[in-house]
């Protein structure tokens, strides 16, 4: 035996021929793709876990998924549509306009912008001592004197605010100087029509000082009004009108009490003696201001109102 390697040689060109032929045959071939079985395999253990956690009751709620940025989503019937910027939300039928700001509470409207109308013989000190002390006695400090008579029964104010309507007594009794009464007003700038009776009322004589007792009438007129009368039973007098009011009272005996107001009635008419408005008409249709307030309500509902006409 030797250790030595033989002598390199050349393979013959037929077992070189097929050992090339070999080769090829061996890298030509296919390999099996393993990604796809893979992949398939990794869906299946995804959904295995999935669903494992859905059967699987958890203590710890899930937390919400982050808010999505996007177009706003349509509005859906019988729900609100989305607030616009600078926009007013629509208005409903039967419901009262939204509030719009600036805009006096209800029951309540602003008579700033409204100058004091003038009173013919009536000095200013003397004006302002009225509206101060009938408003302190009626805790209405806004009161504005718009109208006064002088008869047998005496002196009588009327005054307006923007939430009340008042008649004053002015010097009856020595113990109360300024003594008023009335009540509120629907609406101080609107009136139902052409003829608001903001007061029907009577007074009782005092017959151990001869007081001669009355009916007492007040309210607003529009400018079509010329007339107003103010009638119990047989009995009619003129109404006095100023500054849009009128004041009136039908004087009765010493001893006189108040009876039925159901009688009592007041009348407006225009320059032609056309009748255009009249107290307690059971026809009387309702009316709307522009702000939603009703005057006049209707027994049978608040329907069909007519536009209520500007008084101030």
């Amino acid at each position: 035996m030797t250790s030595m390697l033989p002598a390199p040689r050349d393979l013959p060109p037929r077992s070189h021929a097929r050992i090339r032929a070999e080769l090829r045959r061996a890298t030509s071939r296919r390999r099996p793709r393993l990604a796809p079985m893979v992949a398939g395999l990794a869906s299946l253990a995804v959904i295995g876990v999935v669903a494992t956690l859905l059967l699987v009751p958890s203590n710890h709620a899930t937390p919400a998924p982050p808010a999505e940025t996007g177009p706003t989503p349509p509005a859906v019937a019988g729900s609100a549509p989305p607030a616009v910027a600078g926009s007013a939300p629509p208005a409903v039928a039967g419901s009262a306009p939204p509030a719009v700001a600036g805009t006096p509470a209800p029951g309540t409207e602003p008579t700033s912008s409204v100058p004091p109308p003038p009173m013919p013989g009536v000095p200013a000190d003397e004006r302002r001592v009225m509206e101060t002390q009938c408003g302190v006695s009626f805790r209405d400090p806004d009161l504005v004197l718009y109208h006064l008579i002088k008869d047998a029964a005496g002196t009588k104010a009327l005054l307006y605010s923007g939430r009340s309507t008042v008649t004053c007594t002015i010097g009856g009794d020595p113990a109360t100087p300024y003594n008023p009464g009335g009540g509120s007003v629907e609406s101080f700038h609107w009136i139902p029509g052409d003829l608001a009776v903001d007061q029907i009322s009577g007074s009782a004589g005092g017959s151990k000082q001869g007081k001669p007792g009355y009916w007492l009438t007040a309210g607003r007129i529009s400018g079509k009004v010329a007339r107003v009368t103010f009638t119990d039973g047989d009995e009619t007098v003129d109404a006095v009108l100023a500054n849009g009011t009128f004041l009136g009272r039908i004087l009765q005996p010493a001893g006189w009490s108040p009876r039925n107001s159901e009688k009592v009635v007041v009348r407006a008419y225009d320059v032609d003696g056309q009748l255009v408005g009249e107290s307690g008409h059971p026809g009387k249709p309702c009316y709307v201001t522009p702000l939603g307030t009703v005057l006049n309500r209707a027994r049978e509902g608040n329907v069909n109102c007519l536009p209520a006409t500007r008084w101030r």
